[in-house]
């Protein structure tokens, strides 16, 4: 039997730590956000169906849309990079999982944004994941029932 953490029967896979945090509330200064991260269940890799958490609600930042280098524990999993993604709306983080997760296990995510030349309010910023892998008839499955999809939730 696997150790992946999605054996369980009924498994409802959520994200069990989201935390975001900034080293500086400072107008136009560059500004690391640290994000960490653990969900119930394994996310898996797959070159067709990789596992990707979106991070959005990112407004303010004046970084353009571009693959952005990513640090900390997370980059084990997610690689170097993510694509950050800004617009009207906000700016979007989307990580791809590069190599299975261990549930329950806490990664942390760094990358640097700029902040806007003005102040505001504290967004509502959201998470969800998506892009879960469903077992093949005759493969294996350790979670027949497993929910798998972790859903949006706010940080």
């Amino acid at each position: 039997m696997p150790e992946n953490g999605n054996a369980a029967p009924l498994l409802v896979a959520d994200f069990t730590q989201k935390f975001i945090s900034q080293s500086t509330p400072n107008q136009a200064h560059i500004n690391t956000l640290s994000l960490t991260i653990a969900t119930r269940a394994s996310l898996f890799s797959h070159s067709t169906y990789a596992t990707k958490i979106s991070i959005s609600g990112l407004r303010g930042s004046v970084t353009p849309s571009a693959v952005l280098p990513i640090h900390g524990s997370g980059s084990s999993v997610f690689g170097e990079t993510g694509v950050w993604t800004n617009s009207v709306s906000g700016g979007k983080l989307v990580l791809t999982v590069e190599v299975d997760t261990v549930a329950k296990y806490a990664y942390v995510v760094k990358i640097n944004v700029t902040n806007p030349s003005h102040g505001q309010d504290s967004p509502q910023i959201e998470i969800e994941a998506s892009g879960i892998r469903i077992a093949s008839v005759g493969e294996y499955q350790p979670y027949p029932m497993c929910t798998c999809e972790c859903g949006t939730n706010v940080m």
